[in-house]
């Protein structure tokens, strides 16, 4: 990886970890890129840092121009910390973000989906808590149950 994709990973990553969570989801929604893509190009593990389209939509949506974006991974880099947070920011996770304009309630049968699936959960919470308890019960009797051999050995070790 060349230096100016370490600079841009490096700014990528602070400009993230400055808007807390969600930040790769929002980012993703302002750019149109992939959550998936986004923590890709975030990850220090991955050399990827993606087309050239696809940076200069990350670096819009985080408020900047692609020069200052590298120089900001530049400093990162060099140890520097930056005077201010980017300039775009999405909702902090303490504030409720607006509802989107585009989503509806959900119907009658999503609920009733819903419904069916949580009882659901909690009927497999109750079996997995059941079953728990017989491991446990059946754990105990196998300790006191006594060896058969046991006598056996017993009577040999007095002959």
């Amino acid at each position: 990886m060349n230096m100016r994709s370490k600079y841009f990973k490096e700014a990528l990553i602070f400009c993230l970890d400055n808007h807390g969570y969600g930040s790769q989801s929002w980012l993703a929604r302002k750019t149109g890129l992939g959550q998936q893509y986004i923590s890709k190009l975030a990850s220090r593990s991955n050399t990827n840092v993606g087309s050239e389209n696809s940076r200069e939509k990350i670096v819009k949506a985080c408020g900047y121009e692609y020069e200052d974006f590298i120089s900001l991974g530049k400093k990162l880099i060099a140890g520097e910390i930056p005077e201010q947070i980017p300039p775009e920011t999405p909702p902090k996770p303490e504030t409720q973000p607006e509802p989107e304009a585009d989503l509806l309630p959900p119907s009658e049968s999503e609920l009733k989906l819903l419904n069916v699936v949580f009882k659901l959960a909690h009927e497999l919470k109750q079996i997995r808590e059941e079953l728990s308890e017989i491991r446990k019960n059946t754990d105990s009797r196998q300790k006191l149950k006594p060896d058969p051999d046991e006598d056996q050995k017993l009577a040999n070790s007095k002959k």
